[in-house]
């Protein structure tokens, strides 16, 4: 019984630290995003895509224009190749500076931006790009936002 006990209490402080750990979103998952983008799969990216959704420095609301913003960017050579992933963590109160340094955006961070976030700095052959993301959605993690300072 002893056992047991002790058993269950360690399972609990097992379980209870977990939930402390921020989840940070694996390369893999990241690399799965860059391969939507990449051969251009503009409806699974808007499926995938939070709203409200932070393109650059503006708040997108209306999840058509999201999908529009994808089908549009993809016909247009939107592309990461020649890829890595630089930096992957969870966001801290500066890289809101990285969409804007706007109020609007910090604002942004700290209402829809879950503190077990995800931001992926990935330098590409054409460009500079940073996928916000938080939790799954099957083997895809879910799009909070998108910024690319790509030719």
């Amino acid at each position: 019984m002893i056992k047991k006990i002790i058993f269950l209490f360690f399972g609990a402080v097992l379980l209870w630290s977990c939930a402390t750990v921020p989840f940070i979103q694996r390369e893999s998952s990241i690399k799965s995003v860059v391969e939507l983008i990449n051969t251009g799969n503009h409806a699974k990216l808007s499926e995938l895509s939070e709203i409200p959704f932070l393109l650059d420095g503006e708040i997108i609301v209306m999840p058509g224009d999201v999908s529009f913003f994808w089908e549009t960017a993809l016909k247009n050579g939107l592309s990461i190749s020649g890829y890595t992933i630089e930096s992957v963590g969870p966001p801290d109160a500066g890289d809101s500076a990285v969409f804007s340094e706007s109020r609007e955006i910090a604002m942004f961070f700290a209402k829809y931006v879950p503190e077990d976030s995800s931001i992926a700095k990935i330098k590409a052959s054409s460009g500079t790009f940073y996928l916000l993301l938080n939790g799954k959605e099957g083997k895809y993690p879910r799009i909070i936002g998108f910024k690319g300072d790509g030719a």
